[in-house]
């Protein structure tokens, strides 16, 4: 077994490079999994507002509690220049000025010329306080045009849009961390095959030089022995890879696999052996090892972006997931869509697309030993 331990030899010096991406890819996990455990609320925003009562009625006045309830009121200088500046230095998103004659057009059912609003932009905020005194006197004038006065109809309207409503953000069902979309499972189709380029591909390419086919040729080592340990070589590192990662996962999500996490499982076993077979065909294509790290980002960042990895598929355009379908990244991460809820389940589809797969591995095999032969063919003939 000289030339599998050669390869452990060799693979051993390319470690540190895979470890740190083992690192980061636990790390984002650990992050990822604790922010997704945690309960996130909905509250109501907040702008800071300055207001101008120039009405100065009871009306009026009730507006001003009402808006103040809601929002941070500042004090500014009822002056054009100083609210100018207030808005340009953020001191306040919003300046409002409660019109003369305010009270007499919300008795009348008028709502022109009510206020006058000074801000920067077309802001969220801006959008927001416009809406949020439409709806203040939309309500008033409904109250009034029911049979109430002026007066009952300011209490309704405030009692009416008190009324808060509890809303609370909740993630799917398998919001683990490990099958929900933002998760453990997701990542790995970009963290994979850069641990598999960055440690497989040197050793490969090493073992690959003309000086040590020469060598094992001349050695008692026959040709396909020595094909037969590189293979076990790179067996025991992908098997081992995707071992820590899955075990990982079990730490990660505090219990055993259950229900479509093996679905999860088996399409990361597939994928893994696609980065290896990937990480093989570089090491046979690529001349030398300096532009190495170059081609594997490449390769991990284009089928990340492509595929739905870093960008959500639905985000995505047409023409970039016909693009997509090409490459085995899209049909892993169509898996995982599917197992995490957010396209439908349909277990046929399913199948089919881990099947797909399986045919990249059936083809990727298949190029690897075309050229592992044309390359043996031209040591010979040399």
């Amino acid at each position: 077994m000289q030339v599998f331990k050669l390869f452990m030899k060799i693979l051993k010096k390319k470690l540190l490079l895979s470890a740190a991406c083992v690192a980061s890819f636990l790390a984002l996990c650990i992050i990822t999994t604790v922010t997704n455990s945690s309960e996130k609320t909905f509250t109501d925003t907040k702008i800071d507002i300055c207001i101008f009562d120039e009405d100065n009625t009871p009306e009026s006045q009730a507006l001003v509690d009402y808006i103040a309830a809601r929002h941070n009121i500042k004090e500014i200088e009822n002056d054009r220049q100083a609210i100018t500046d207030a808005l340009f230095y953020s001191r306040i998103d919003y300046a409002l000025t409660i019109n003369k004659g305010y009270a007499q057009k919300l008795a009348d059912g008028e709502t022109e010329g009510m206020f006058t609003d000074r801000h920067l932009s077309e802001s969220y905020g801006t959008a927001y306080m416009n809406n949020f005194l439409e709806e203040y006197v939309s309500c008033i004038n409904t109250c009034i045009a029911g049979g109430e006065s002026l007066a009952s109809a300011i209490d309704t309207t405030g009692k009416v849009l008190s009324e808060g409503t509890d809303v609370v953000m909740i993630s799917k069902p398998q919001g683990s961390g490990l099958s929900d979309g933002n998760g453990y499972f997701r990542y790995l189709a970009y963290f994979m095959p850069a641990v598999m380029i960055s440690s497989l591909s040197p050793v490969l390419m090493t073992l690959n030089k003309s000086e040590v086919r020469f060598r094992t040729n001349c050695s008692t080592i026959r040709p396909v022995s020595a094909a037969f340990q590189i293979f076990a070589g790179s067996t025991v590192f992908v098997a081992s890879v995707w071992l820590l990662f899955i075990t990982a996962g079990v730490f990660l999500k505090g219990e055993f696999y259950s229900g479509n996490d093996w679905w999860c499982v088996l399409n990361s076993l597939l994928f893994s052996v696609i980065s290896a077979l990937i990480a093989l065909l570089v090491a046979m294509l690529m001349p030398k090892s300096d532009m190495l790290m170059l081609v594997a980002n490449v390769i991990c960042l284009g089928m990340s972006f492509l595929c739905g990895v870093f960008v959500p598929m639905e985000l995505l355009s047409d023409s970039v997931k016909r693009a997509g379908q090409f490459l085995p990244a899209y049909w892993y991460t169509m898996v995982n869509e599917m197992i995490n809820g957010t396209a439908v389940f349909d277990k046929i589809k399913l199948v089919s697309y881990i099947g797909i797969e399986a045919a990249f591995v059936a083809a990727f095999a298949a190029v690897a030993l075309l050229l592992f032969k044309l390359k043996f063919s031209s040591v010979r003939q040399s």
